[in-house]
């Protein structure tokens, strides 16, 4: 279980963009579970046969619907950001793969989700790298929510702190295929302004030595961790493993009420997420994060 959490500090700030890669799925499917045994597949996108979306010259695309009379076998969208060196220098690829691919019926967008990027600021960068497929403004996060990649924006003036000299541990999970794979991982880190002020870090509240007792369905296992300073919470992160069935977190407050902060009822291995909360959630020194999962 992890949350984000932010104080004041007053060193330099550095923070770490992730670009990201969706998945596809064909409008007319329905989803099933035939990757319930499968924990390294991904999740199928269904997309609703009525979504349609706008390009940013207006052009309107209705997804899955198929390109120049060639029938539509999936939907590739490409999370971009204007600001990441990695995404900018991956479009010459991008551009090939989209011909390539949208000559064999997958139809290809580029998306750009951050809010602070305007549409003519979006045609410019897109002028500016010759991005040669269509680019989609999502400043209300719709299509991330369909896709169920939802980009993660600090609030102004904070960040994530890199100490001098720190390392930096990056850790990626496969999936076996049964054949050789090749891997092209990247890591970018783009730099907050010197104006910042506040520092975002994770506090992770959880046990890892659980004993589930033989044929107990319904064991319970709690979590608890004892704020020593007040904390504003912007998000949080529930994981667990495949045998997880429910996750509950919640604030106990040093004046005995509580603030529930998420209740997933039915856990979806397949669907971890952050959950970033509508409005920062304050929670004063001597507050307890309670975990209690199933």
């Amino acid at each position: 279980m992890s949350t984000q959490m932010c104080s004041k500090f007053s060193s330099g700030i550095a923070l770490i963009a992730l670009g990201i890669c969706v998945a596809t799925g064909s409008r007319d499917e329905t989803r099933s579970d035939e990757n319930v045994d499968n924990p390294g597949a991904a999740p199928i996108v269904v997309i609703p046969a009525d979504f349609r979306v706008n390009d940013l010259e207006g052009r309107g695309h209705v997804l899955g619907s198929g390109i120049g009379g060639v029938e539509c076998h999936g939907v590739a969208m490409i999370f971009l950001s204007t600001e990441c060196p990695m995404c900018n220098q991956a479009i010459p690829k991008l551009n090939r793969l989209a011909a390539m691919y949208g000559r064999q019926g997958v139809e290809f967008f580029g998306v750009i989700s951050d809010r602070t990027v305007t549409r003519d600021a979006a045609r410019k960068h897109c002028d500016e790298y010759r991005i040669r497929f269509p680019m989609l403004l999502d400043s209300a996060g719709a299509l991330c929510e369909l896709t169920g990649a939802t980009p993660h924006f600090f609030p102004a003036g904070t960040g994530r702190l890199l100490a001098k000299g720190g390392d930096v541990v990056f850790q990626v999970h496969y999936h076996p295929s049964g054949k050789p794979e090749v891997d092209q991982t990247e890591f970018g880190v783009c730099f907050a302004p010197a104006s910042a002020r506040q520092v975002i870090t994770d506090l992770v509240v959880g046990n890892v030595d659980l004993i589930i007792p033989a044929g107990n369905a319904n064991a319970r296992f709690t979590a608890e961790y004892t704020l020593p300073t007040n904390v504003t919470l912007l998000e949080i992160r529930p994981h667990m493993h495949l045998p997880g069935k429910s996750d509950q977190v919640r604030g106990l407050l040093p004046t005995g009420s509580e603030v529930s902060l998420i209740n997933i009822e039915k856990w979806d291995f397949n669907w971890q997420d952050s959950y970033v909360f509508e409005r920062p959630i304050q929670l004063p020194a001597g507050s307890k994060i309670q975990v209690i999962v199933a």
